[in-house]
């Protein structure tokens, strides 16, 4: 489990008034209207990102799967290549 230490705690319990005023002062400017527009588009590009890291991961796990595949069957000819071998040799 991950956690914050208490002087972790405290620092972020300073830092978010300071943050919320921020926050205020860059988008006070908008209209109710106009902050749920930009909450709803947020929202939407988060969902969206989602999508791309998980498809991304997908990609990844593919890929990984694909090589894994190409190993075995590499292993898998060394060993009938050396099965061969060693009948001859015999």
């Amino acid at each position: 489990m991950v956690g914050l230490t208490d002087e972790g705690k405290k620092l972020f319990e300073n830092l978010l008034p300071e943050h919320r005023k921020e926050i205020e002062e860059t988008y006070g400017i908008l209209s109710d209207e106009e902050r749920r527009e930009l909450i709803r588009i947020f929202e939407k590009n988060l969902k969206i990102f989602r999508i791309n890291n998980l498809m991304e991961k997908l990609k990844i796990a593919r890929y990984k799967n694909r090589e894994y595949k190409k190993i075995k069957k590499l292993e898998e000819n060394k060993m009938s290549k050396n099965s061969i071998i060693n009948r001859r040799i015999i």
